[in-house]
């Protein structure tokens, strides 16, 4: 059996195994699964965390204007909000580029969504200047943002096509 020895994230990509795992007692192809899921997550919760960010810092500094350490305190917070949910997505990006895991069509799906959970923030914005400026309903977007990550992460939890498994047969 092609058991990975540790949790690696490369090793649970590359393992085919799918008899229980002895930790989590999950087969190794629903644990791999729901690994290349972890930046579509990233992606989807990324406005709820600006959003709690954004409510803290409110409740920490009141409504009035803010000014001084706090300006700061809130821009270094949400670029390091936007750069974590950008590293993760580069980390899981560079794992399913590694040469033993390239030619699985999984694989290839998840790297797909990988590289454009990267792009979140500047994706975020995007969805937000949409709602509010061509739909006049800036209340749509996260509701848009979430349908849209569901809809990703559907992607990646697809198994492999009929046609493939026909072939491969």
């Amino acid at each position: 059996m092609n058991r990975p020895s540790g949790f690696s994230l490369s090793a649970i990509i590359a393992s085919k195994d799918v008899g229980p795992d002895r930790s989590f007692g999950l087969s190794a192809v629903t644990l791999r699964r729901l690994w290349l899921l972890v930046p579509a997550l990233c992606a989807a919760t990324y406005p709820s965390l600006l959003s709690l960010l954004s409510s803290g810092l409110v409740l920490v500094r009141g409504p009035a204007s803010p000014n001084g350490v706090i300006v700061w305190a809130s821009v270094i917070a949400s670029l390091t909000l936007a750069l974590a949910v950008m590293l993760v997505s580069f980390v899981f990006a560079m794992a399913l580029g590694s040469p033993h895991v390239r030619d699985d069509p999984e694989v290839c799906r998840a790297r797909s969504i990988a590289h454009l959970a990267f792009a979140t923030p500047t994706l975020y914005v995007g969805f937000g200047n949409v709602a509010y400026y061509v739909f006049q309903a800036p209340s749509a977007a996260p509701i848009a943002w979430l349908v849209f990550w569901a809809l990703v992460a559907m992607i990646a939890l697809r198994g492999p096509s009929r046609m493939r498994k026909k072939s491969a047969a």
